[in-house]
């Protein structure tokens, strides 16, 4: 049989915390939702149209753990796994169906938020000022003013 591709890859945000699991066999996973959008304009009324995907990610391995201790709702995250459909059962005997982005050792995740999502944070005394933290330059320039 030829070989084939199942491979995944999204850019977006990630809809909520990372929920932690861990298996009967000791292996950890994670899982979280992340949202990407498509953006176009709309050529009748020429309004900006955006229609916004959720996607449902699974971790395997050492990335479990990571996404646990460094992802929160509302960063940035790169995957590139594979895409698996499974189905559960509920209680009242109905079937519901999932698909799932899996990064396991074949895939890619990279966080590419470097910045805290809860930017109203105060710094502590001596901590380093953060340029890219919002709404420090005016404590800053006080600072220096008051030297």
């Amino acid at each position: 049989m030829p070989r084939t591709v199942n491979r995944a890859t999204i850019l977006g945000y990630c809809g909520g915390d990372p929920r932690m699991k861990e298996h009967e066999d000791g292996r950890l996973s994670c899982t979280f939702s992340v949202a990407t959008a498509n953006i176009w304009r709309d050529k009748t009324t020429e309004e900006r149209r955006e229609d916004t995907q959720w996607h449902r990610v699974t971790v395997y391995g050492p990335y479990a753990h990571w996404c646990d201790q460094l992802l929160k709702r509302g960063k940035r995250v790169y995957v590139e796994g594979f895409i698996r459909y499974w189905t559960r059962k509920t209680e009242d005997g109905q079937t519901v169906k999932f698909t799932d982005i899996v990064v396991g050792r074949e895939g890619y995740l990279v966080f590419l938020d470097n910045r805290p999502v809860e930017t109203k944070r105060r710094r502590l005394p001596g901590e380093a000022f953060d340029p890219f933290e919002e709404g420090d330059e005016e404590k800053e320039g006080e600072k220096n003013d008051a030297n």
